[in-house]
């Protein structure tokens, strides 16, 4: 067996639960033979295999959506474009308590832009 291959064993024993890098600032963990790596809610949703799934529109499109799977994510989507940013058709992929926060930082993003600032 060559050092490769003992290096890779040794990487999936040790990161088969997610670990926390410090050098990198970054999460990781060992699935089904592939390193995900990312923030802690994207790297359990892997490790658990029942990563979460937001989807939303940042388009006039209604044919066209886009996801992701934090968040974060989503509130990083609406901060580029929260004139177009929408969950409608796709409400169920959210609490009440995340829609009611989407609604009023979308608002407020809008008033913000409206008053030219």
């Amino acid at each position: 067996m060559n050092n490769r291959v003992r290096l890779v064993q040794r990487i999936e024993r040790s990161d088969t639960v997610p670990r926390y890098d410090r050098k990198r600032g970054y999460w990781k963990v060992w699935v089904d033979g592939v390193h995900e790596e990312g923030c802690l809610e994207y790297v359990c949703g892997e490790f658990a295999k029942a990563g979460l799934f937001y989807p939303f529109r940042t388009s006039t499109d209604e044919t066209e959506h886009d996801h992701e799977h934090t968040f974060e994510g989503v509130l990083e989507s609406l901060m580029e474009a929260p004139e177009h940013f929408s969950i409608r058709g796709f409400e169920d992929h959210y609490s009440k308590q995340e829609i009611a926060f989407l609604d009023k930082v979308r608002e407020k993003l809008l008033i913000m832009k409206n008053a030219g600032t």
